[in-house]
């Protein structure tokens, strides 16, 4: 028993999903309470928050700062939410790649290309022809 509780207190979210991580916390405080060893929701709650990986640290603070403590399904459906938002946003490298925080404007990738300035009236030697293929000279004139 004494090895189940301390599996309980160690472990941590590593890699793991939300849903696996949420399900095999819940599944060992069950386990310890069928042993005689009863955990209170507001222990796996915090134990929750506790072995949350990097990913989650600023929720994870929200949570624990909450007045009443949130339950365990309140819980597991924030920290849903908070992973699905995240595989819908670009990491903050990404975007200092695209140049949209704190990257210069050329950082671009590869494949986007820069826009380019206006292609500039080239002059030629007098009498000759404009770039437009007018001759230069006097409007509307013959030469």
């Amino acid at each position: 028993m004494f090895e189940k509780k301390k599996e309980f207190r160690i472990f941590s979210q590593g890699d793991l999903s939300v849903d696996d991580y949420c399900r095999q916390f819940k599944r060992k405080a069950d386990d310890l309470r069928d042993l005689g060893q009863p955990i209170s929701e507001a222990t796996l709650v915090l134990n929750i928050i506790r072995g949350l990986n990097e990913r989650f640290t600023i929720i994870g603070i929200h949570m624990r700062r909450t007045t009443p403590l949130p339950t365990f399904l309140q819980v597991r459906d924030e920290l849903r939410l908070e992973e699905l938002t995240m595989a819908k946003t670009p990491p903050a490298t990404a975007l200092t790649a695209l140049g949209g925080s704190g990257g210069s404007k050329s950082a671009a990738l590869p494949h986007q290309q820069q826009p380019q300035p206006p292609p500039q009236l080239q002059q030629q030697g007098s009498g000759g022809n404009s770039s437009n293929g007018y001759p230069r000279g006097k409007c509307g004139g013959t030469p």
